[in-house]
């Protein structure tokens, strides 16, 4: 059998500017259902670039892929951090 490497993920999804509030992201802990949001920062190209750099500098958890799921509009960065949780 093949030897599947077990990993932790957190959602990353963009939302438009609204009457009152700025467009942000949110990024939420697939496992523990905590989500934080952000923000937009046009610094990045990506939601998933800015979401990985506050994850890793911000809270320390380093993002080792990632996927995009087209018909939710979001992307699933993954990490091989389970100790670390959104604060």
């Amino acid at each position: 059998t093949q030897s599947l490497t077990h990993l932790k993920g957190y959602e990353v999804k963009y939302f438009s500017a609204t009457n009152t509030k700025g467009a942000r992201i949110k990024i939420t802990d697939t496992r523990l259902n905590k989500y934080e949001y952000l923000p937009y920062d046009y610094v990045y190209s990506t939601i998933w670039q800015q979401a990985a750099v506050y994850l890793l500098t911000i809270q320390n958890i380093k993002i080792v892929s990632f996927t995009w799921n087209e018909n939710k509009g979001t992307y699933t960065l993954l990490t091989e951090d389970f100790t670390s949780e959104l604060i």
